[in-house]
């Protein structure tokens, strides 16, 4: 821990004094770093002092869970054994990073996309997450396939095509250029990758597993990231290799307008079919929304409420500050016809967003859905019973990034449930804790990540422990481990 000079103490006590005598508690200038100016810290007693932190000698990060002198990277804060937080790992690549993905069958494996100007480096390598270092050959090389891709996302889809395929489990690439995606099969028997000009700007897809219903096996919901149209591929038994998908239409009244997440609501239901949610930033006045999505059991297109069968569920309107949904799968929403919820599940929020421009340093929001269902929470207090996290980050956005960039929002649970949260348009990050109840402010637990530079702007993020993050930029050819810590 850094300590003060006699001289600085005796000027803070004697402020102090003063203070006391005159006006009774002292005012402290900070509660922690993202309250100083940039390059500044927060020290005791409450004061914002130059940051002349050292990092330690490569690999010293002292005893093991302890993140060396005054900076813990125990069992809260953990980035592993002999782990500075503060120290940031950087791995030196040949490209900007496009896409990370954690490998489906190696958790200390994350595959990385990379793509040159001109496409001279198109493709995916291997980052062993624990020396964060890359691999020497690619995995894909998309320069082997006509018209190359620039990779925007990566999609793995488990069991895809059972009736298809022995192993059935594919690799969708959204491709920049080039036309639609690559997808590539993973069966041991044909290993191939082909290009699907149909699944055009896969940015943010939904996996829905239809069950047992007699037309297809399962489904992807998918959109560009900011577009209008919701479109959906399914899968049948019958599919061929390297041919396209079946399409169903969207059909109905609802028009969306800026389109920014999909999730799973029901999957399979006899009464209700397939149910999506669907995250609509709005655009041009118009505001965000969470607007539930359905295809019938037995039918061939998907719709907006009104739905058929047996359900209340409806659109919620969220305030207008929101950049960041994100609705949670487990627990989901238990009860879909009803919506009935007991003491237990109200204490479990199943929607979070993040509201970056409002408060002091940005906001989240946890809320259930069923209790918020239908409601307009732009004009009307939530009641979901939940405080607002108050995330204290330094350099946050003025306005709200454009829905057309990717949102790096997604659930963790490393020592527990927390939402890693990056900022597209500034170097700052967060993990926001799962409160505990509807009594629990998180507010004091919330992790802020250290990063190298203000002008760093992050292209993909992986969270690889409660400590740190995985993230590449588009501003460097560089992959950084960066620290997270409440301390920060």
């Amino acid at each position: 821990m850094r300590t003060l000079s006699p001289t600085f103490v005796l000027i803070a006590l004697l402020g102090a004094f003063v203070a006391v005598v005159v006006a009774g508690c002292p005012q402290r200038e900070c509660e922690h770093v993202t309250d100083c100016p940039v390059g500044q810290v927060c020290v005791a007693p409450g004061v914002c002092e130059v940051d002349d932190f050292v990092p330690p000698p490569p690999g010293d990060g002292g005893p093991p869970g302890d993140g060396g002198s005054g900076y813990d990277a125990g069992p809260g804060n953990d980035g592993g054994p002999n782990d500075n937080l503060r120290v940031v790992r950087v791995e030196q690549i040949d490209a900007p990073v496009t896409a990370i993905l954690q490998d489906p069958e190696d958790q200390g494996v994350a595959m990385v996309a990379t793509w040159s100007a001109g496409g001279a480096l198109d493709e995916i390598g291997d980052l062993d997450i624990a020396t964060n270092q890359m691999s020497n050959s690619p995995r894909f090389d998309f320069n082997n396939i006509s018209g190359g891709c620039d990779v925007d996302e990566l999609h793995w889809f488990a069991d895809a095509a059972p009736l298809q395929l022995p192993q059935g489990d594919e690799f969708w690439f959204s491709c920049e250029v080039g036309g639609g995606a690559v997808v590539h099969y993973t069966d041991l028997i044909f290993a191939l990758s082909f290009r699907d000009t149909a699944l055009d700007q896969i940015d943010l897809a939904a996996f829905v597993d239809s069950a047992d219903d007699t037309n297809g096996d399962a489904r992807v919901v998918f959109a560009e990231r900011g577009g209008n149209e919701l479109k959906i591929v399914r899968f049948e038994p019958d599919d061929q290799e390297g041919a396209a998908r079946y399409s169903e239409p969207f059909i109905g009244t609802v028009q969306f307008d800026a389109i920014a997440g999909i999730w799973p609501l029901v999957e399979g239901d006899n009464q209700l079919g397939d149910l999506v949610l669907v995250f609509d930033r709005g655009s041009g006045g118009s505001l965000p929304r969470l607007v539930p999505v359905q295809r019938h059991f037995g039918a061939l297109d998907w719709h907006g409420p009104p739905f058929t069968g047996t359900t209340d569920l409806q659109i919620i309107t969220l305030p207008e500050g929101t950049h960041g949904a994100l609705f949670r799968t487990n627990p989901g929403i238990p009860d879909p016809h009803n919506l009935t919820t007991g003491a237990a599940d109200e204490d479990i929020p199943n929607v979070v967003i993040t509201l970056p421009t409002e408060g002091a340093g940005g906001e989240a929001l946890f809320l259930r859905y069923e209790t918020e269902n239908g409601k307009d929470l732009n004009s009307v207090a939530p009641e979901s019973g939940f405080p607002r996290v108050s995330l204290g980050g330094a350099n946050v956005p003025s306005t709200i990034p454009a829905a057309t960039t990717k949102l790096f929002l997604r659930e963790t649970n490393f020592d527990g449930v927390a939402f890693a949260y990056v900022l597209p348009t500034a170097a700052v990050g967060f993990s926001i804790p799962l409160p505990a109840d509807q009594t629990d402010d998180v507010t004091n637990d919330v992790k802020r990540g250290a990063f190298q530079s203000s002008a760093d702007r992050p292209s993909a993020f992986l969270p690889v422990s409660s400590g740190r993050m995985l993230i590449g930029f588009s501003n460097r050819s560089e992959l950084h481990q960066v620290g997270f810590s409440a301390q920060f």
